[in-house]
């Protein structure tokens, strides 16, 4: 609640004061563990109650994408740039809200006025949850850098060029993980300076991680590597895989028929549960993990109708193991596994 009232994102107003029309929003906690076992608390708009036109705009807002980020880290390594990493902090609590919203004091916070009538919260600005929080946010950020003096590029609107006689610096964005690489320190601190006097922000020092990409850098070879480790060994710990007996093909068999009998059809929680494992293989596959890719794709083929030899991902005999089973096995064949760029310059 500190971080909303130093960023003046709301102000409180009694129940009966919402215009007709308007709906006051329910919010909520959500508590994470971060990857340093630092404990947060972030208050949460359920934002499904937002009617567009109402108290919700436009929601789509663009991100960097993953293979800009892979390109502009194999760019540091050819070229041995330097690669800083920045966070803003509270992102989205720096965005205005155009649109009247009106949302429920946080659980364990709530207020009344004198006459004992519940206070609501009239946004000024967004908050997480928030339908149309990433635009705002984006319109915010986007202006910003375009006043430092950064272009986007048409080929991803979230990689921004700055150029400044033959000095050239790159940044990439997204939502609040920022990368920022160029071969001038003292341009590149200028430009991180002009960054951290508009918004609170972390400097994190050089990339080491990010979206859940472990960098490892070794300036002497000339090497930038990337990997997901701790997204692996996580995905693995889910499904109760972390011990597994590691294999060494990501697939096992002949190619999976779209043709499944009715009887050997998995139930709808089994079901889910496979389409789950499937979904977080392949952003395993598409990010550092290219190995993978035909055998996640057979595993993807008709997962509307999964069969028993499909989905299996029981503790079963050796001589019963599955597709599925298997090809987290592979996962578990040791670390780090991922991509490796070379400085050939």
């Amino acid at each position: 609640m500190a971080s909303l009232k130093k960023n003046n994102v709301y102000t409180l107003l009694p129940a009966t004061s919402v215009p007709t029309g308007h709906k006051i929003i329910g919010s909520r906690w959500v508590y994470r563990i971060t990857a340093d076992d630092s404990k947060k608390g972030r208050l949460v708009v359920l934002g499904w109650g937002q009617v567009p036109g109402r108290d919700c705009g436009s929601t789509f807002a663009p991100v960097c994408r993953l293979q800009s980020i892979r390109m502009v880290l194999a760019i540091v390594a050819e070229y041995n740039l330097e690669c800083w990493q920045l966070d803003y902090n509270t992102a989205f609590l720096n965005a205005d809200v155009e649109e009247e919203v009106y949302v429920k004091m946080a659980p364990g916070y709530e207020e009344f006025d004198e006459r004992g009538i519940p206070l609501v919260m009239r946004l000024l600005k967004s908050l997480y949850g928030l339908r149309q929080s990433p635009t705002n946010w984006w319109g915010t950020i986007d202006v910003h850098l375009v006043e430092i003096g950064f272009k986007s590029l048409k080929s991803d609107p979230c990689v921004y060029i700055y150029s400044e006689g033959g000095t050239i610096v790159i940044l990439t964005l997204y939502v609040d993980d920022v990368l920022l690489l160029g071969k001038d320190i003292k341009v590149l601190g200028r430009i991180k300076q002009q960054l951290m006097s508009r918004f609170s922000m972390t400097d994190m020092g050089d990339v080491s991680l990010v979206l859940g990409m472990g960098v490892t850098r070794d300036r002497a070879k000339g090497t930038v590597t990337i990997t997901q480790d701790n997204y692996t060994k996580s995905l693995l710990e889910r499904y109760g895989m972390a011990s597994c007996n590691p294999t060494y093909t990501p697939g096992v068999g002949k190619e999976l028929s779209l043709d499944q009998p009715e009887e050997k059809l998995l139930s709808n929680e089994d079901k889910q549960r496979f389409q789950a494992i499937t979904g977080s293989v392949m952003y395993l596959g598409q990010v550092t993990r290219f190995d993978i890719l035909y055998a996640v794709n057979q595993l993807a083929r008709g997962r509307a109708r999964v069969s028993r030899t499909e989905g299996s991902i029981e503790l079963l005999d050796p001589p019963d193991r599955q597709q599925c089973r298997h090809h987290l096995n592979e996962l578990g064949q040791g670390f780090p596994l991922g991509l490796l760029y070379l400085n050939e310059v």
